[in-house]
Order: structure tokens, then sequence, then C-alpha cells
């Protein structure tokens, strides 16, 4: 069976073999690029740090491959509340809002923005107001708004000093009418009185495009196997360790130890642009390369829990029991750690880059583990229990190379 992975190509290069960096030198100059948005400066500079520290690793060479694609994303010009006199800055998101609107509607609150909290209030053409939640992505909680007939979503951010920022949707879908903002926790102290009201929503933005560019390295020693994927986003909302740096630095680090173990079979390792603009860089590699070969995917997604929380790294399997049978490989692969096995057979899943595989019918794992820091300047290496780092680099390690040794990932089996 011929296998030949073909890839749309920006830049093919060769990176060769210097010496290795520590884990913390690299987290630290790699959150040190604020923000990795997609296109911009630090996000190159990051792309740069990852081939750089590649080259860093044992081998005589690495081939890797640049793919680009085009995205598009928008520029808040001004956003804000007015009530009483008092206007409150606040933050559009991503792929929201019309071009330039004001408008007073009253201000009602729907909890923490679940579908049945929305059902249980009337807020038809009114301003909606919810709590950032965990357990509730902002994409969804922007989704319930709209089914409800809600004029805005207003998003409270659960840090008093920063917003809640990130894509409501992907890029790749067209603007949302309907604007969401964040409001950062100190001001919503003073607009809460207001609930119930009528108050002023004001914003501007500007659309813009860029280039985003996805990043891989393939390792082929078995010409006739399939081909075991492994991925992490590098591009970001704040400084960005968690997420995603530290999935980002265990990619690396898989190089390195594929390479030097010398694994049967073939493995692909992408570091994704786009994800924080609505997994873009993964869509479009899926969309534009031959993934017949593709048996798995496992995804690096926030593959460390924070410190001073209790919250576990939580591994997923979005595929059905036939093709992952997940809890056997656990027990295989078990290591004293704190790991949450979570087993799911839904249609859907979290926004992350598993998604475009899953629902290309890939098997796909991914990490997740929830942060107190999400998305704020705050998610730094400090931050990270980096002294877990080691132990679960060997579980997802004994975990991926089970799955990929599994003869039943044949994609003829499938």
């Amino acid at each position: 069976m011929d296998i030949c992975l073909h890839l749309r190509v920006k830049k093919i290069f060769f990176v060769m073999k210097t010496e290795k960096v520590s884990n913390a030198s690299f987290l630290e100059e790699f959150t040190s690029y604020e923000s990795r948005k997609s296109g911009g400066e630090g996000n190159h500079k990051a792309r740069e740090l990852i081939c750089r520290t590649l080259s860093q690793l044992p081998g005589d060479s690495l081939k890797m491959t640049e793919e680009s694609f085009p995205i598009s994303y928008c520029t808040q010009v001004h956003s804000s509340v007015t009530t009483a006199g008092l206007t409150i800055k606040t933050k559009l998101l991503e792929y929201t809002g019309q071009e330039c609107e004001e408008f007073a509607e009253a201000l009602i609150s729907v909890g923490y923005g679940s579908s049945l909290e929305f059902k249980l209030r009337n807020v038809h053409g009114c301003i909606a107001v919810c709590k950032a939640n965990p357990c509730i992505h902002r994409a969804d909680q922007t989704k319930n708004a709209l089914r409800a007939g809600a004029r805005a979503l207003l998003i409270i951010s659960p840090h008093e000093e920063y917003f809640h920022v990130g894509a409501c949707q992907s890029g790749s879908s067209p603007i949302l009418k309907m604007p969401v903002m964040s409001i950062r926790g100190k001001d919503w102290q003073q607009l809460k009185s207001h609930l119930g009201k009528k108050v002023m929503l004001s914003y501007a933005r500007t659309s813009s495009s860029a280039e985003g560019v996805n990043l891989v390295v393939d390792i082929n020693n078995s010409p006739e196997s399939m081909c075991t994927v492994m991925g992490a986003h590098y591009d970001s909302w704040g400084a960005g360790a968690q997420d995603n740096g530290i999935g980002v630095l265990m990619l690396i680090r898989f190089i390195e130890c594929f390479v030097q173990e010398k694994h049967k079979g073939n493995f692909r390792f992408i570091f994704f642009d786009g994800e924080e603009l609505g997994m873009l860089g993964s869509k479009w590699h899926v969309e534009n390369n031959n993934i017949e070969c593709y048996n798995v995917f496992f995804n690096l997604e926030m593959p460390l829990p924070a410190k001073g929380t209790y919250l576990k790294t939580l591994l997923f399997s979005f595929s059905t029991i036939k093709h992952i049978p997940f809890f056997s490989l656990l027990a295989k692969s078990y290591l004293p750690c704190p790991l949450n096995p979570y087993y799911s057979l839904c249609s859907s899943t979290l926004p992350m880059d598993a998604d475009a595989f899953m629902k290309s019918g890939i098997p796909s794992i991914s990490t997740y583990c929830n942060n107190p820091y999400y998305h704020t300047p705050a998610d730094s290496p400090r931050n990270i229990r980096m002294d877990q780092f080691n132990t679960m680099l060997s579980l997802y390690k004994s975990i991926i190379t089970s799955i990929s040794q599994e003869s039943f990932l044949k994609r003829d089996a499938r």
C-alpha cells in the first residue's frame, strides 16, 4: 500500500543537530512572545523558536514542511457599555458583530448561559449577560443566545482585571451579526445594579487577513504502514504557557523520543496555527491533504494542570470503542499520576484540533485540563505543574505507542 503523504507546501527545509534546549528555557522564551495570534509578530517568532529547537534534536537531519493557509480576523476599534453616565470598556470577541453599531436594550441575566437558563428567561431583543463557565464554552453560550433571539451577549470574565477573550465560532464561518462582548469582573460589579434596565452598547471593528502556517514533521520508518498523527497548536491569546506552550514542548519531546528509539511505523507531528481562531489550521490540513493513511490522531491540548488547582488532566476519546478500546489501553499504560479518563461516543467535540480529524473518520484522542488563568497574561510557566511533566509525557507516550501498534487501527479494518 502506497501511503505517500501529500502536502501542499509553502517551503521545505532541513534542520541540523546542535545542543538540546531545556524545558524551562524553551517555555520562558516561547511565552515571552505575546500574543501569538496567527499572522502576528509573536506568532512568527514562536514558529522560529520551534524550528530552532527542532534543530537541536538528535539525528543527522529532520525534514520539516511548512503548509500555509489564508486566515481572516477582526480588530476592535472600540467597544463599551454605557448607562446612567457610566461608561465601561468591553472587549468585542472574534467573528461577532457588525462593523459599527450602537443601540440600547434591557440587560437580562441568564446565569451561566446554558440552554436551560436561556429557556427560563425571555431575552428576545435584549442584551443577555452570563458568567464565563469552564463547563460551557463561550461558543455554546453564543449559540444559546442566538437561538433565544438575544440582540447581544455580554460574558462576565472570571478575572477582575482581564477580559475573557477568544473566538465564539470558527473563522471559516460567516461573521455573526450579533455582537458578543466580554466585561471584566471588577467592571461587572458596577454594572450589575442595572440589570433589567436599558443600557447602551457601542462598538466598531475592522476586518483583516493574514497567513497561517502549520509545521509538519514526518518520521517514516515503515513504508507500508499506516501513519500515527500527533498535534499541538502554537498560537495563543495572552502568554499561553498551558494553552498551549506546554503542548508544543511535549510534541517536541515526542519527536525526540521517537527519533532516538526508532519506533516501527510512521509518525507525523503537526504544530497547528489558527486554533484560537476556530481550529483553522487543523481544518485546512484535513481538507487539503491525503488522510487515508492516518490511523489515529492524538492532540496535546493543555496537557498539564495549573498550580493551585485540584483539577486533573482529562483524556478524551472521540471515537467508537471498536476503533480505540480506550480503557484497555489505559490499563496497559497505567502510571500513578493525575489522569481522569473521559470516554465519549458523542458526535461533536470540545472546540479543539481533534474535531476536524474526528469528523473525517479518524479515531481521535485529546488531552485537556481547565486552567484558572486561561487566556490571560497569568497563563505563564510559573503557574504550570512542571513537576508532572515527565510523568505525563511517559503516560501519553505509552498510550500512543500502544495505539499505533494495534492491528485493528489499520485503515482496511475500519
